[in-house]
């Protein structure tokens, strides 16, 4: 039952209820109207009525988002996407610290939005606030909130790059390509150059890459098949393509077919000197076991970028553009382009091909070279 009294110019509401442990609390509230106590009242005791137990005032938005993690999502996504979802739960509990979930408003998960979104891409931001409504409407149905504080609150975020920048002219990868190789033919070669090698001629991911061993090379057919992903985690080092598509096997040409029949002895006289086994077999590889992955690969790619005098900074996602946009400048069709990609036509059309309609994309480069 509730209990509605004056207090000056307002009214206090108390309404009492069972823990989940059998001990009694209480839940309270001041309005300035009398009628909006009543009906706060009547809203929360029909709450009660359905089984809805309020959580104590010390559990935080952080640890529920932990525990709807580790519970919904852990165990069974990929590796790959439990980082974005452990990176988001850091922002939380960076942000709101140890704020209980009940406390949180829309205003202040607003501001939350406006923050992360000063230093990260807007298509970023979008996916996190995406996560952190799924995480309010579990919150709502287990009945550690009664309200939600996602309503009408907007992502915000830096624009991302323009189609342009996203990957490298015909000039600037032929670039790029030359200094890779120059780098394979040193005396002692660098697998990450053999990573972006890769990258360019296949369009493959960094994890599908890093994946690679040498079993799925075949030097007579001039193929590879990309069947797994590296995981980072040496217990389980290898995982699942991101999607069915993304299983699959590429012609590759006979410029990487040469460079990686010369590389393989050298990266097995690597091992030999350094007295360690490739273990895992993986092409992208060194004694030390450092797998081409994340900001090591990406600072080597704008190192080598800056060596061969290219002025545009793109990641290493951005030869997979490269890869795709000289495909379909050269008219290549969308069937077979998304099939060596390892992605839906649609995926296809939505990412890659407005590149081949900007007026200084790749594809009136090549179709000028073969006039």
């Amino acid at each position: 039952m509730a209990s509605i009294t004056k207090r000056g110019n307002s009214w206090r509401v108390r309404v009492g209820y069972l823990t989940q442990d059998g001990t009694r609390d209480f839940e309270t509230a001041t309005f300035k109207k009398k009628k909006d106590a009543v009906a706060w009242a009547s809203d929360l005791e029909g709450l009660l009525q359905t089984g809805y137990v309020p959580h104590s005032k010390d559990y935080t938005l952080a640890d529920y988002y932990d525990e709807w993690y580790s519970t919904y999502k852990e165990p069974v996504i990929r590796n790959g996407t439990k980082r974005n979802y452990v990176s988001t739960g850091k922002l939380i509990r960076k942000y709101f610290g140890a704020m209980p979930i009940a406390d949180v408003t829309r205003m202040e998960y607003q501001k939350f939005l406006n923050t992360i979104g000063e230093t990260r891409a807007k298509q970023t931001c979008h996916a996190i606030s995406i996560t952190i409504r799924a995480v309010v409407k579990s919150a709502l149905a287990d009945g550690a909130i009664n309200r939600d504080f996602t309503v009408n609150t907007v992502a915000s975020g830096r624009p991302s790059k323009p189609a342009s920048e996203k990957y490298l002219e015909l000039h600037d990868a032929n670039k790029l390509t030359a200094k890779v190789i120059e780098i394979l033919n040193s005396p002692e070669p660098d697998f990450r150059a053999m990573s972006i090698l890769i990258a360019i001629k296949t369009g493959a991911r960094l994890a599908e890459v890093s994946g690679l061993t040498w079993k799925d090379v075949d030097f007579h057919e001039r193929t590879i098949n990309i069947n797994k992903t590296f995981t980072r985690d040496l217990s389980a080092p290898f995982g699942p393509t991101k999607n069915r598509q993304s299983t699959r096997i590429i012609d590759v040409d006979n410029q990487l077919i040469e460079q990686l029949k010369k590389y393989r002895p050298r990266q097995q006289l690597m091992f030999w000197q350094a007295l360690r086994q490739n273990e895992l077999n993986l092409i992208c590889s060194s004694p030390t076991y450092s797998a081409s992955w994340g900001n090591s690969i990406e600072d080597y790619l704008r190192s080598i970028l800056k060596d061969a005098e290219i002025t545009k900074k793109i990641t290493y996602h951005g030869l997979r553009h490269t890869h795709a946009s000289f495909l379909l400048g050269r008219g290549v069709s969308i069937p077979y382009v998304s099939q060596r990609l390892g992605i839906k036509i649609q995926t296809l059309r939505c990412e890659f091909t407005p590149i081949c309609f900007r007026p200084t994309s790749m594809w009136k480069l090549l179709k000028r070279s073969m006039h």
